[in-house]
């Protein structure tokens, strides 16, 4: 089962801060992606589709 999204992006700002990077840096911007992501009903395999379907147009 995949994790939700607010947890790949807390583990994603947890790395960030083990390099030395602030986590202030991101974190509103990927709180911001995650409400619309919510909003949208999109979960991680859903956030990839979106994506995908975009990169090939």
């Amino acid at each position: 089962m995949l994790k939700a999204l607010n947890e790949y992006i807390e583990d994603m700002l947890q790395h960030k801060e083990s390099l030395g990077y602030s986590k202030k840096s991101y974190e509103y911007d990927l709180e911001q992606f995650n409400r619309y992501a919510q909003a949208e009903h999109l979960d991680v395999s859903g956030i990839t589709e979106v994506l995908t379907d975009h990169l090939e147009m």
